[in-house]
């Protein structure tokens, strides 16, 4: 029986910018756990267990370590591409998991 874990990792900024950030990040807190219940309301309707998990930190390591911990099979991260010229093919933080991670990684763009 497959469950799917659903990780939204916010970056964290450095604390000079606090009062510029912290309003970015509440919006991005209640932005992912909109996310995450409209989620799992989807996969409960076709019987999927779905767990998620929202916390702050650098993405690429933070995917990459909660994917080796938990033992997942494969990892699916969305890309936006809209990093720069460097990942033009990827998002900076699909690029960095893809290239990271020994486990395999299916890019959804």
């Amino acid at each position: 029986h497959a469950t799917i874990t659903g990780l939204y990792v916010i970056p964290i900024y450095p604390r000079n910018f606090t009062d510029v950030i912290m309003p970015y990040q509440i919006h991005l807190t209640k932005s992912a756990k909109k996310f995450m219940e409209s989620a799992k309301t989807i996969c409960a309707q076709k019987g999927i267990m779905f767990k998620s998990k929202i916390i702050f930190g650098s993405p690429s390591l933070e995917i990459d370590e909660m994917a080796k911990k938990k033992g997942f099979d494969i990892i699916v991260i969305g890309s936006r591409g809209e990093s720069g010229l460097k990942e033009i093919f990827l998002g900076s933080v699909a690029n960095a998991v893809v290239h990271k991670s020994k486990i395999p990684v299916l890019v959804i763009k």
